[in-house]
């Protein structure tokens, strides 16, 4: 299944993420595009689009993901060594992951490109 991750395009750690991940994505299903851009505001509420500390997965027919289930369902959908990982992260409760996420998020801006 292809999908579309939106992620903040002026984040250096988020660009690094997703030249990362497109790395690993041998079979290209996945997309990157950033949620200040045309294809988010086609695609994602305003709501979404402006909070750019969020990591936003878009499958078609599927609910939209966010945060650490958005990241780990991309690991997983890569098909790489790195899905057996994520599943088992996505078995650990969401009050868990995302604090996590956000501490990350929070502090993105202050790691150097």
């Amino acid at each position: 299944m292809s999908g579309i991750l939106f992620y903040d395009g002026e984040c250096g750690l988020c660009n690094r993420a997703v030249r990362t991940l497109n790395g690993l994505d041998r079979h290209s299903c996945l997309r990157f595009e950033p949620l200040q851009g045309v294809c988010a505001r086609q695609l994602l509420p305003a709501n979404l689009r402006d909070q750019v500390t969020t990591v936003v997965y878009h499958r078609e027919g599927m609910p939209q993901l966010l945060r650490s289930d958005a990241i780990l369902q991309a690991l997983i959908d890569t098909g790489t060594g790195y899905r057996i990982p994520a599943r088992l992260a996505l078995t650990l409760p969401r009050a868990l992951r995302d604090p996590i996420y956000r501490c990350i998020a929070k502090n993105r801006h202050r790691c150097p490109l």
